[in-house]
């Protein structure tokens, strides 16, 4: 066994995990995915175009709370660790962020639109910095039970692999949902209020399901003291070589999804001429081949290793944008077998980073005797949560750079051929360099497997 592998620490069990349990689990994903099939497709739009905020306005009112969780996400993950309560450490949050999420979310959605965009600007900000905070409530604690269930690396896939589903799911829904939803009424603040409203809704349900669902799920607590200052727990990341290269290669992924993801409406309007609702009709495609394909990633995961086949999941999705280079704006019908790949790919993106983390908190554990993965998780939220807003910054800007003007019914050519960059050649070399961070990568199965058994 590799040195850094012999030090020992209390043993968890193997067992597998009851399918109610990962079912319950799983369906704790709806909150999650909801805000991010309207906030992550629309909030950017609804911003700009609806409220009229300027594009880097909008952007600075998104990033700044992501700053904020710079010190909350890593406290969060801290704090779960140490909570002491008969529901567990983790749970009781599952019940309270949900609620400060839903009506966060609600909140955000349903403000006035002010003929003066600059105290919108202030409320929107105010709207999306209480979001933010009740995400962390929920997500850091959520995802640290992950780790916490089992130290099987296939019941940790699986695990993955029904969170991912749900998750795939959710988005689809949310995503193809709202649209809808403003166009049945006679404005777009009007309909985006509703579909606040709902998806708000949603966010408290999921939060009661997985509350209620994980009350047998198996659970561990330290007895070792957990530092609980942030330079401490900056500095037990940092000496986690390899939750260090991961959580970087993930935030470059997840950066990358994000300015595909909100730039997809401003290409398809303004590049491919299509209506708003374009984006709902094609995203389904690309949802349904994600949870049509996970399976085979699940099972490409244990044969192939998980680093081997996120690798293969980096070449295949940077491949895919760099081909919108070759779309004629006249062929927007490319767009559909197009996204049909791209989702198949994105399963794997998304799916093989999570199903990494655990294998990170087990290397920690045997170098310092700790379990700290609320502690783990809340960097990883964290960066997961700063690597999106950086998305949304990153096309806010880049919308300013290229001139685009919200609400011009024609762009010019210059601005749809920057929006054309925007949307393959940057999220692409994105990807590559989370591609060199995930080579660097040293937890191979063979070591993932002595650290389960040690």
């Amino acid at each position: 066994m590799s040195e850094d592998l012999a030090r020992p620490v209390p043993a968890a069990t193997a067992m597998s995990l009851p399918f109610s349990v990962k079912i319950g689990w799983a369906l704790g994903q709806l909150p999650i995915a909801s805000h991010i099939g309207v906030a992550s497709f629309y909030l950017l739009y609804f911003m700009t175009d609806v409220h009229h905020i300027p594009p880097a306005w909008a952007g600075v009112a998104l990033l700044l709370p992501r700053l904020f969780n710079m010190f909350f996400d890593p406290v969060m993950g801290s704090l779960s660790d140490r909570t002491r309560t008969r529901f567990g450490r983790r749970r009781p949050y599952l019940l309270g962020g949900s609620l400060v999420w839903g009506i966060a979310f609600i909140l955000l959605f349903g403000l006035p639109v002010l003929a003066d965009p600059r105290p919108g600007i202030v409320l929107l900000f105010a709207a999306f910095m209480l979001v933010t905070i009740g995400q962390t409530l929920y997500h850091v604690p959520y995802s640290a039970m992950l780790a916490e269930m089992t130290r099987n690396s296939r019941d940790r896939i699986s695990l993955a692999s029904w969170k991912e589903s749900v998750s795939r799911i959710g988005i689809l829904i949310a995503a193809t949902t709202t649209p809808i939803l403003v166009a049945w009424f006679a404005s777009e603040a009007q309909g985006y209020r509703v579909a606040g409203v709902v998806f708000g809704a949603v966010i408290i349900f999921g939060g009661l399901v997985a509350f209620k669902t994980t009350a047998k799920a198996p659970s561990r607590e330290d007895s070792a003291h957990v530092p609980v200052s942030y330079r401490a727990q900056f500095q037990a990341m940092l000496d986690n070589r390899p939750f260090c290269l991961l959580v970087i290669a993930y935030v470059c992924i997840m950066a990358a999804d994000e300015l595909f993801s909100s730039s997809l409406i401003f290409y398809a309007v303004n590049v491919l001429g299509q209506s708003e609702a374009f984006v709902g009709k094609v995203y389904p495609i690309s949802s349904i081949a994600a949870i049509c394909t996970i399976p085979a990633w699940n099972r490409a995961a244990v044969r192939l290793g998980k680093k081997n086949v996120l690798l293969i999941a980096i070449a295949g999705m940077a491949a895919t944008w760099l081909s919108l280079l070759a779309i004629p704006a006249s062929h927007a019908w490319v767009m559909y077998p197009l996204m049909a790949v791209s989702g198949a790919f994105n399963a794997g993106l998304l799916l093989l980073p999570n199903a990494m983390v655990p294998d990170t908190v087990e290397y920690d554990a045997y170098h310092s005797g700790h379990r700290r993965e609320g502690a783990i998780y809340g960097a990883w939220i964290f960066c997961q949560q700063s690597a999106m807003a950086a998305g949304g910054f990153m096309l806010s800007i880049s919308l300013g750079f290229i001139g685009y003007k919200g609400a011009v019914a024609v762009q010019p050519a210059s601005v749809q051929d920057g929006l054309v960059v925007i949307i393959s050649v940057v999220p692409a070399a994105l990807l590559a360099i989370a591609a060199l961070l995930v080579r660097a990568y040293p937890l191979n199965e063979e070591r993932v497997k002595a650290l389960e058994t040690a």
